[in-house]
């Protein structure tokens, strides 16, 4: 064994910086030495690991050492004490009960007096009980912090260590704030801005390379000197589609931080995972918003309807807003010559089920809606009170028709479940005297699962409906205060049609004494359906 190296190994993770200066990596070098050298240990080498935790093995200078091992040139490992090897009990006491013996390496842990060239040593038969604590604290720390995490995350407070795109970290605070950054939130406000307006994604990414910005992980890099994700160096300012649908996406640049959207598997397995909805904490006005909220909704719904273009590469701003008044499906583009029209979806599908085409030509639709919307919006703008009268009133009477009737179905499901929950109790008490089967109780157990599987999933939506009639009454004084900013509608746009309008129905032609007429029904945001007519009628009253 003379000719083999002593190997003196030191690791130190993020959580033992915590701990004080006795497990520096400073402090595991002069024990490890001293050591070896009162022990003639020698000649020896250190293998040190910092910032790594004890439960992933693999580990730069870790596996530098036990390649040398293998290659026959180590003879004995030397650690402060068993926790410096590994965290995970059972690794640990593979390689100190199986690997070690079988290469023929002797392995000291100082501080538990544990040497394996004395197996009769006490220290051996209680080592595996260290382990086992070892990684007890292991699981300990990383309930800690992910306990930590999310308090901080419910308090609104910035976690991840990379500010997203846009933003800073705030020089004040750190670690817990973030604002926007004066080189990039410009970037941001660019492409919500563009593509409000209607252009493509491939277009603004053409953009945004023609004015040689970076992209968001390379303007990191070059600002950090870190590098999250493998770097295309060679093509810095080549932004992927994806990069500018995250950011299409993201509250955060309306001022809300989502929190735990990722999480790892577990302490042992490093892995992150998306997190589902219901486990993400979303806390709302936490930093300064980049984008207003009105252009973020428009971005939204831009997103939602995903407007395709027709064969003839052309793509109408009514695309995802207009619906079949009979079946409900969506009217989708055409295009003939230089004329773009409409149609109803699950009648061009040929699944016609009685319905008709609802043709109507984008010129007509055109004209119709913004004569809608001019004239909803100056009454809105110039009689504001008996225009807020007139809303509010249509707004309380069909929200107490739909709330009743919500809350009538509310109550029905609620009642059922109970039901259900009592019948299960039931069931299981019958179960274990013995009155009900075991095959019988696994399926009536099954089908009341799935049962109240669908009533928790109707009350869910039932009570959502509840809570957005009561925040529909301010909907009259959203819509007052955007028609005060768009004074003059001269066109239409993607940006004002989604400013506005929520729906447009469309009827099928009708004609009478020789004349087709079609009508359309635009449904605003916030206030409903406004018939021009009625809206005549009630302004006189």
């Amino acid at each position: 064994m003379s000719n083999r190296i002593t190997a003196l190994y030191c690791r130190l993770s993020q959580e033992d910086y915590s701990s004080g200066e006795s497990n520096s990596i400073e402090n595991q070098k002069y024990i490890l030495e001293k050591y070896a050298k009162e022990n003639g240990l020698v000649p020896y080498q250190f293998y040190v690991d910092d910032g790594y935790s004890g439960v992933d093995f693999d580990r730069p200078d870790f596996n530098r050492m036990m390649q040398d091992a293998e290659a026959g040139k180590v003879g004995i490992i030397v650690t402060k004490d068993l926790s410096r090897l590994g965290r995970d009990h059972v690794r640990v006491g593979l390689l100190t009960e199986d690997k070690f013996p079988r290469l023929g390496i002797r392995y000291i842990a100082i501080n538990d007096s544990y040497d394996t060239a004395d197996p009769s040593s006490n220290a051996l038969a209680i080592a595996p009980f260290y382990n086992i604590i070892n990684e007890f604290w292991v699981r300990q720390t990383s309930q800690k912090v992910r306990a930590s995490y999310k308090a901080k995350a419910e308090r609104g407070e910035w976690i991840s260590t990379k500010p997203p795109y846009g933003y800073m970290k705030d020089p004040a605070a750190p670690n817990k704030h973030i604002v926007p950054n004066p080189e990039t939130a410009p970037i941001v406000r660019q492409i919500f801005d563009q593509f409000v307006q209607g252009v493509k994604v491939s277009e603004i990414i053409s953009q945004l390379e023609a004015q040689k910005i970076y992209t968001p992980n390379y303007y990191y890099f070059i600002k950090t000197g870190k590098e999250i994700v493998k770097l295309d160096r060679e093509h810095p300012y080549t932004w992927s589609p994806k990069t500018i649908t995250d950011i299409l996406d993201s509250p955060v640049y309306i001022g809300h931080t989502v929190a735990l959207k990722t999480e790892t598997l577990s302490y042992k397995v490093k892995k992150r995972m998306q997190n589902s909805a219901e486990k993400q904490i979303l806390t709302e006005n936490t930093h300064e918003p980049i984008i207003d909220r009105n252009t973020w909704e428009i971005a939204q719904q831009l997103r939602s309807n995903r407007r395709r273009f027709t064969k003839s590469g052309y793509k109408s701003i009514f695309a995802g807003l207009l619906f079949c008044a009979d079946c409900g499906a969506k009217l989708t583009c055409r295009t003939k010559g230089d004329k773009h029209y409409f149609l109803c979806s699950r009648y061009r599908s040929g699944k016609h089920g009685g319905c008709t085409p609802h043709s109507i030509s984008e010129a007509a639709l055109y004209q119709q809606t913004l004569f809608a919307i001019q004239s909803v919006t100056a009454v809105a703008r110039d009689l504001e009170p008996e225009f807020r009268q007139i809303i509010t009133a249509a707004i309380d009477e069909e929200n107490k028709k739909a709330a009743a009737e919500s809350k009538k179905k509310l109550a029905k499901a609620t009642a059922r479940l109970d039901d259900i929950r009592r019948i299960v109790k039931r069931l299981y008490e019958d179960n274990v005297s013995g009155k009900v089967s075991d095959e019988d109780y696994k399926t009536m157990s099954a089908d009341y699962a799935a049962e109240r599987k669908a009533l928790e999933a109707e009350v869910t939506a039932l009570e959502t409906s509840i809570a957005e009639m009561q925040e529909k009454t301010s909907g009259a004084e959203r819509f007052i205060h955007l028609a005060k900013v768009y004074t003059e509608i001269p066109e239409l746009n993607t940006e004002i049609l989604n400013t506005f309008v929520e729906r447009i129905i469309v009827h099928e032609k009708v004609k009478a004494d020789g004349k087709t007429t079609q009508e359309i029904e635009v449904e605003f945001k916030g206030i409903g359906k406004i018939g021009l007519d009625g809206l005549k009628d009630d302004l006189k009253k």
